[in-house]
């Protein structure tokens, strides 16, 4: 339910780190072409992790 009426997820998955950052926004708007409401992602640890402990979620230029 959403706002008290029947309410289906229709979801795509994306892998950012496969799709060149240039092409994300693309990506979600033909996911929205196609009917999908949710994007499901995963967060690849080993494109953000640098080190024990150290964990990197900026953007880079």
């Amino acid at each position: 339910m959403l706002d008290g009426k029947p309410f289906v997820i229709k979801a795509a998955e994306l892998h950012y780190p496969r799709i060149p950052r240039d092409y994300w926004e693309n990506r979600i708007q033909l996911c929205k072409a196609l009917g999908m409401n949710t994007i499901c992602l995963y967060v690849f640890w080993n494109a953000h992790e640098e080190g024990a402990r150290q964990v990197r979620f900026h953007r880079q230029q």
